[in-house]
């Protein structure tokens, strides 16, 4: 048997090999280098490879897998040894440094920017004794007048991420050698102010600070398929990133002053805020920050690791936000306590996937608020509140 040289392979070969190391098998359809039926069938043989199907996100596809392992090491190691040496690139890349504050004038504050947020106190102890009592307050009330420190609490559909430093888990003592929450985002996600890690609504934090160490929250939206899945998390698995989200905890807000230090405004997002893109999303599933639909987490699965859905398998996910098995808006009522965080999430993601349908959906927010006792003037706070978030009048 001939083996071949792991310095041969087309480009289209290349990104199966990757494809294979990295995730267990191939989606020749995925493949960005198209090949010829006859190239196709050569390439098979030549990496000693087989097709079989395989279930990925509910659809059965063909995959190409390793037949012939004595074949293919050539290539899993030339593969292995090039993945090990960009890892080690990363880890020695220089990270970008936090933006500077922004200086002058009066704090811009999230629900400035269209984000979906309430507020709370904060005492001189970074605690908040009314966030919770206020989620349920319109959202964008401005923070209170008149106080050192406030809380912001991200509502239905967003989240804050805290990019922390790392702690020794046994004493809570800062490890200043140890990769921050920032560190990790811009070199296993992108750099920030990619498509990956975008411009956001950003505020560096004192914890870091205090050690000469970037720390920060950046705000996000959740898209539709994690809302309610998203974890508030704190240092999930020993990671320095904690998460606060859809009314489930606060963060303290810019330019709050406390005896461990400021909250400095860094940086606002380029127009509406941005949702967390795919690969953002594939690194907090893949680090156990979300849970599965029945309520238990999420498992990192060897053989998704570290793999990003490709642009075809995106296209192909239904949009399911506020409908039921059946496709119709679900207008079943909803029970005191969570409703107007619930009605707004369901009205802004129908929202967001058919602003064509704008009245159909305004009509449909009344009709299923009514119906879970809330008024009028209620449900066109509601409706307001995620015109302007979408950018609307």
């Amino acid at each position: 048997m001939s083996i071949g040289s792991a310095d041969d392979l087309t480009e289209a070969q290349q990104w199966i090999v990757d494809c294979i190391v990295a995730n267990g098998y191939a989606v020749s359809r995925d493949n960005p280098n198209r090949e010829t039926d006859m190239a196709h069938r050569n390439t098979v043989t030549k990496l000693g490879l087989k097709s079989k199907p395989k279930r990925i996100n509910g659809e059965v596809v063909r995959v190409l897998v390793v037949r012939n392992e004595r074949v293919f090491s050539v290539y899993r190691d030339s593969a292995a040894k090039d993945m090990t040496e960009a890892l080690q690139e990363d880890e020695n890349k220089p990270v970008p440094s936090l933006p500077d504050p922004i200086e002058g004038g009066g704090v811009v504050t999230p629900d400035d920017c269209g984000y979906p947020v309430t507020f709370g106190t904060v005492n001189d102890g970074k605690r908040s004794f009314d966030w919770a009592g206020n989620r349920m307050l319109p959202e964008g009330k401005y923070p209170p007048t008149g106080v050192a420190a406030y809380a912001v609490v991200p509502s239905a559909g967003m989240a804050v991420i805290d990019l922390d430093v790392a702690k020794d888990p046994a004493t809570g003592e800062v490890l200043k050698d140890a990769p921050t929450g920032w560190d990790i985002f811009n070199r296993e996600i992108g750099g920030y102010g990619s498509e990956d890690f975008p411009k956001t609504y950003l505020v560096g934090t004192p914890t870091g600070r205090r050690n000469g160490l970037p720390s920060a929250h950046a705000y996000y939206l959740i898209p539709p398929e994690l809302q309610g899945r998203l974890k508030n998390a704190v240092h999930e698995k020993g990671m320095p990133v904690d998460i606060r989200c859809e009314g489930k905890g606060y963060v303290v807000g810019a330019g709050s002053r406390i005896p461990g230090g400021d909250y400095l405004l860094l940086d606002l997002p380029d127009g509406q805020p941005p949702m967390m893109p795919p690969k953002m999303v594939r690194w907090l599933i893949d680090h156990g920050y979300v849970t599965e639909p029945d309520g238990q987490a999420s498992t990192p699965n060897p053989e998704r690791a570290a793999r990003i859905p490709s642009l075809s398998e995106l296209m192909r996910q239904p949009i399911t936000v506020g409908t039921t098995s059946n496709g119709k808006p679900d207008m079943t009522p909803i029970p005191a306590g969570s409703r107007n965080n619930d009605l707004h999430a369901w009205a802004y993601g129908r929202l967001l996937n058919h602003p064509d349908n704008a009245e159909t959906i305004r009509r449909d927010l009344f009709e299923r608020g009514h119906a879970s006792g809330l008024d009028d003037a209620e449900l066109e706070t509601i409706w307001q509140s995620i015109r302007r978030q979408l950018g609307g009048d």
